[in-house]
């Protein structure tokens, strides 16, 4: 267990109500202290443990660019036996995450991923017609944007109605805060066995669908097992919904407190509206958790050493509001000049899907903006309930009219 760091400030945990914020909708305002004074930080784990904090830019693109932190904190225990998840990316490190990495590269470049545009436009027309057709008032978070990532990622991975409705059952219970934990965890070692069994059936098709491609695959990193091909699945279900869904949440929740509202994103050209989309991924504070690292040997890291196995957590919202990487980084500005930021994470690890990620929050923008230019908030900002946990930063809903 980690002892105590004696020089290395104890904050608040993420979620804590003991976190300061300087508004409603900022980062925590503990982390940043911590930023702007160049310290490292540490806060209790549910262990009474305790875990380090990294804040700034610099510090985080050293942690997640540095190969003796590890992955390890973040494995799934799915498959039969404990730890066992073959092909969790989250949780691997090379050569095996490499291995996995080239297999899955070339089917989520922006180019292979180009033919989806057609597909998430359809997709969110039919979501933005149903919310129109209804009338207002109407919750924006739940009828458009928490739904449509999920049916993307379901399109992507060619699955069927039924068995996305089988899939999304299983999955409910394992996203149930009420349920008990080993009920929550056998719910989803329950959907990746499903998703197993979904791509053995793709093994032996015919088709172009991605998990098929990858299952026949005959390349020099050799074949995906079904095992892979599940986990594959799985992450990109959990984690292609919450990160795009709650960033344009509270984008939009944001910029309808301003003047001008949504008309302050430029839509006149693809160029524009993804500065708009960059500048949002950048400053909205949604993953409350951050990245999580495990040192794999002692690492000095500014006027600390990192002692073997201890866990390191990355504040990503903070980090991406360091003042010195950006100026007046605490400003939303739609049509700031970009610079790289870490929204995706950083180094061997960077998300796999961000191509992806990042065509949906345009797609979705531009649909929005064109079709529902005079979109405001039906309510006061707050009266907006909010969600608030360990890993998220967002809203559980937004009331809205036109």
């Amino acid at each position: 267990m980690p002892a105590e760091h004696p020089d290395a400030p104890l904050v608040p945990s993420p979620a804590s109500p003991d976190l300061r914020r300087r508004c409603p909708l900022s980062p925590p305002q503990d982390y940043e202290e911590l930023r702007d004074n160049g310290q490292l930080g540490t806060f209790r784990l549910p262990d009474d443990s305790l875990a380090w904090l990294i804040t700034s830019y610099a510090d985080a693109t050293r942690v997640l660019g540095d190969r003796r932190f590890g992955s390890g904190a973040n494995m799934a225990s799915l498959g039969p036996e404990e730890g066992d998840t073959p092909g969790w990316l989250f949780g691997l490190d090379a050569p095996e995450h490499t291995r996995l990495r080239r297999l899955f590269t070339p089917h989520f470049t922006a180019r292979a991923l180009s033919h989806m545009e057609i597909r998430i436009t359809a997709l969110a027309g039919e979501r933005l017609d149903a919310m129109l057709a209804a009338g207002a008032p109407a919750d924006l978070f739940k009828e458009f944007l928490w739904p449509l990532p999920r049916l993307v990622v379901y399109d992507l991975l060619d699955v069927p109605s039924a068995q996305q409705d089988d899939f999304e059952r299983r999955l409910a219970v394992g996203d149930d805060p009420a349920q008990p934990l080993e009920e929550r965890l056998g719910a989803f070692r329950n959907v990746w066995r499903a998703m197993v069994a979904f791509a053995r059936e793709r093994r032996h098709g015919h088709g172009d669908d991605l998990i098929g491609q990858l299952l026949r695959a005959d390349g020099e990193e050799g074949p995906l097992t079904v095992e892979e091909a599940a986990s594959l699945m799985l992450s990109l279900r959990l984690g292609g919904q919450a990160p795009v869904a709650h960033t344009l949440a509270m984008g939009i929740f944001m910029l309808l407190q301003r003047d001008g509202g949504l008309g302050t994103i430029p839509i006149e050209d693809d160029a524009s509206l993804d500065s708009a989309v960059e500048e949002l991924l950048r400053h909205v504070p949604s993953n409350n958790l951050g990245i999580v690292r495990t040192a794999r040997q002692d690492v000095p890291l500014g006027d600390h050493t990192i002692p073997a196995g201890h866990p390191v957590f990355v504040n990503l919202p903070v980090a991406d509001r360091d003042p010195a990487r950006w100026p007046a980084p605490d400003d939303l500005d739609v049509k700031r000049a970009h610079a790289s930021h870490l929204a995706f994470g950083y180094g061997a690890h960077r998300c796999l899907g961000h191509h992806l990620a990042r065509l949906e929050l345009r797609v979705m923008l531009r649909e929005l903006l064109t079709r529902c230019p005079q979109l405001r908030l039906a309510v006061d900002p707050a009266d907006v309930r909010r969600e608030i946990t360990a890993t998220t930063f967002g809203v559980a809903e937004l009331p809205v009219s036109w």
